[in-house]
């Protein structure tokens, strides 16, 4: 299973051809469950061209074709950033319930990546490097992980298809309810990923 920042680098990386090209991806947990993605790249001038010409020069095509990529979760608050003189972007938007709960209480995030290198940053912050095969490896992936103060017990392991997970414990002000425990499961077991016409390129119009 692909992650949802996959889907979402096939979607902003699409129709280039890139060249040992660096993408960094923080993601900022809130108490509930929600993650703030923040996205960024600097491209070469060739890349920088073309990523406008597909995506940079119509974010509401970039949005709308993010949400469609990311099917299962609820979206808000998008925000593209662009600096022409560094050819340099920041896609941010919010993920709602990108976390889930189990029937014993356990939050739970996924990174859907196998035996990840994860390097603790310190203050509940982690990273991990990740080169998807979906981009022949010439992508370097460099994520952050950060917990809000309330979550503690951050623990690292594996799910059952070896791919790494974080539990953890979440003090929240009074009981998770049972829309949430669903809402966060079906979140994740619903989720669809995007097509290989998506990675190939889409063609994006208003």
């Amino acid at each position: 299973m692909r992650t949802p920042i996959l889907a979402l680098a096939s979607l902003i990386l699409a129709t280039a051809a890139f060249a040992q090209s660096k993408q960094k991806i923080a993601m900022n947990m809130d108490k509930v469950g929600n993650v703030e993605v923040v996205t960024s790249m600097t491209m070469p001038a060739s890349q920088w061209d073309l990523w406008q010409e597909t995506v940079g020069n119509n974010p509401a095509a970039l949005k709308r074709e993010t949400q469609r990529s990311m099917p299962a979760y609820v979206l808000r608050d998008f925000d593209l950033k662009r600096n022409d003189m560094e050819r340099s972007f920041e896609l941010k938007f919010t993920a709602l319930g990108m976390c889930k709960v189990d029937k014993r209480g356990n939050w739970i995030f996924e990174t859907g990546v196998r035996n990840a290198d994860i390097t603790e940053l310190g203050d509940a912050k982690f990273m991990y490097v990740d080169n998807p095969q979906e981009f022949g490896g010439s992508i370097q992936q460099v994520f952050t992980i950060s917990f809000p103060e309330e979550a503690s017990d951050i623990e690292v392991g594996t799910d059952a298809f070896g791919k790494t997970v974080f539990t953890f414990d979440m003090q929240t002000p009074g009981q998770v309810n049972a829309s949430l425990l669903a809402g966060s499961g079906l979140m994740i077991v619903g989720l669809a990923w995007a097509s290989l016409s998506l990675i190939a390129g889409p063609k994006m119009k208003e």
